[in-house]
C-alpha cells in the first residue's frame, strides 16, 4: 500500500548567545546540504512566538523545522542518504559550539488535507 505525504518533526533549542549563529548555520548550510537529498519536497523552519499558548515558553522548543516528502519511501531514502549521514556530523559539532540539542524528532504520515 502506498503512503501519502510524511513530515519529519524537529524541536529544538540552542543557548541564546549561540542563536544567531545556529540559525545563520541553519538557514544557510544545513538546509542547503540536506536538499541535496532530492526525496525532501520542501523545508519550513518556525520559532516559538513569545507569550504563545498558555503555558511557559520554556515548555516547548524555540524552533521546529519541518521536512516534507511525497511519502513513506522517500523519507526511508532520506533516511538512508549520504547527504543526512554528512550532515549529523556537521550538526554535532555547530551543537557544541552553539549548545544546541535535538529534543525531539518525529514523523507522520498524512491522513487528510483540507483548504479554503
Amino acid at each position: 500500500m502506498d503512503s501519502g505525504p510524511v513530515i519529519n518533526i524537529l524541536g529544538m533549542q540552542c543557548s541564546v548567545e549561540g542563536e544567531a549563529r545556529f540559525d545563520a548555520w541553519y538557514s544557510g548550510k544545513h538546509i542547503p546540504d540536506l536538499l541535496k537529498c532530492k526525496a525532501i519536497k520542501k523545508v519550513t523552519r518556525y520559532r516559538l512566538m513569545d507569550g504563545s499558548g498558555k503555558a511557559p515558553v520554556g515548555d516547548y522548543p524555540k524552533f521546529l523545522a519541518i521536512y516534507e516528502f511525497k511519502d513513506r519511501k522517500g523519507f526511508e531514502e532520506f533516511n538512508d542518504s549520504l547527504e543526512l549521514a554528512a550532515a549529523r556530523e556537521d550538526t554535532a559539532r555547530i551543537f557544541a559550539e552553539t549548545g544546541g540539542r535535538l529534543l525531539w524528532r518525529v514523523q507522520y504520515e498524512a491522513i487528510g488535507t483540507w483548504q479554503q
